[in-house]
């Protein structure tokens, strides 16, 4: 009987230990369940951000080799895409996978590993700069309006639009371009972009012009037919008219982090921004009523040494120092939104989303009195006070 119960004893504990040997070693691979790829994916007219259009049929496509994959993610500024893979995939099924779509849609990847996949791995923990198939159109909507501006500044470059004028165009500039850059075009965005491009180049352009005719006198619709004639994506015209206006005080320092707004646009991955004059930026999605919030939201992020808005511009001003972040003001922006909503038990409303802006556009005057009747469900000014005034 003794022995039963020693030998009883014995086959417990080796399960134990067992239980526990596998269950380590089990979360010790679970970062080896993911890879990552460097990859081409930059949007060409927002050089900042990643390209929603080719980076969608890559991660769908990845996604639906279910029975290999379980997840694909673009990081925000699209030279990244992370695959988390099921558990027990081989080595070479991943990169026979990996590999045909890659492939099919004409992308030079390069496989990431050692201490550069290490920084990356602790990024795609909390996923907040990372998008997951269809999520992508956030950056083709963040796009959208970015080439909205920079078509509207060509044209205040050549005559003086009016507040309204900017501001109706710059609305229906953005959905059009929204119906575009969102479509699924497949592979063929990225095996055949030209095709693509031409066929929508003229489409774009003749919705672009039917928006104009709508608000634009003859000499405004001159304008803005060379304004598209450029092209959307920026010309060194538009660069240097960036620097010219942003960087008077720095051109004798070469060495200078901060020499422009697109200079800042570039280090939109997170990296410490130091700047010399104040910055100025929009953020989208928001109702004038919650103006105090987002602006009590800036404050709190590290680096900022003030906040405010400005209702003339209709752009948020910040002062900030050394160690200031974008990336941070961005993401906090998205969560009190994301907060905001919750609180209040709204749905489909737009994320909250915080861009450059430059300092000499404008996005028109908004006030409480002018739009904030619907804000929540219609309840009104108030809406937002009780967070706002906090």
């Amino acid at each position: 009987m003794k022995k039963l119960i020693v030998a009883g004893a014995l086959i417990l504990a080796a399960i134990v230990i067992y239980s526990f040997v596998s269950g380590n070693k089990e979360a010790g691979n679970t970062k080896s369940n993911i890879s990552f790829y460097k990859v081409p994916l930059v949007c060409a007219a927002a050089p900042q951000i990643g390209c929603g259009s080719k980076a969608k049929p890559v991660l769908l496509s990845l996604e639906n080799k279910n029975d290999v994959v379980t997840e694909a993610w673009l990081n925000r500024t699209g030279t990244v895409i992370a695959v988390v893979w099921k558990e027990n995939t081989t080595p070479d099924l991943r990169t026979s996978v990996a590999n045909a779509v890659f492939t099919e849609n004409k992308l030079n990847v390069t496989a990431v590993s050692g201490e550069e996949e290490k920084t990356l791995m602790a990024d795609f923990v909390n996923k907040q700069n990372w998008y997951r198939n269809t999520d992508v159109d956030k950056l083709s909507m963040e796009e959208a309006g970015v080439i909205a501006d920079r078509l509207i500044s060509r044209v205040n470059a050549k005559t003086t639009l009016s507040k309204e004028k900017a501001k109706n165009l710059k609305t229906e500039f953005i959905q059009a371009f929204k119906n575009r850059f969102t479509k699924n075009y497949g592979s063929a965005i990225n095996n055949n972009e030209q095709k693509v491009v031409n066929d929508n180049k003229k489409q774009i352009a003749d919705e672009l012009l039917s928006i104009g005719k709508k608000y634009l006198n003859e000499s405004e619709m001159t304008a803005l037919k060379e304004a598209i004639g450029m092209g959307l994506r920026p010309t060194e015209k538009d660069k240097s008219k960036s620097k010219s206006c942003c960087s008077k005080d720095n051109s004798s320092d070469k060495n200078s982090e901060y020499k422009s707004e697109l200079d800042v646009n570039a280090q939109i991955a997170g990296e410490t921004v130091r700047t010399e004059k104040p910055l100025y930026v929009q953020v989208t999605g928001v109702k004038p009523c919650c103006i105090a919030l987002v602006t009590k939201t800036l404050k709190t992020t590290s680096g900022v040494m003030s906040a405010s808005y400005d209702s003339e511009k209709g752009l948020y001003v910040i002062n900030a120092k050394e160690g200031f972040k974008l990336k941070e003001a961005q993401q906090n922006v998205v969560n009190t939104g994301k907060e905001h909503d919750k609180k209040l038990n709204l749905k489909d409303r737009p994320e909250w989303v915080l861009s450059l802006a430059n300092a000499s556009s404008t996005q028109g005057k908004t006030t409480e009195e002018k739009s904030c009747g619907k804000c929540c469900k219609g309840e009104g000014k108030g809406c937002c006070s009780k967070e706002s005034s906090n």
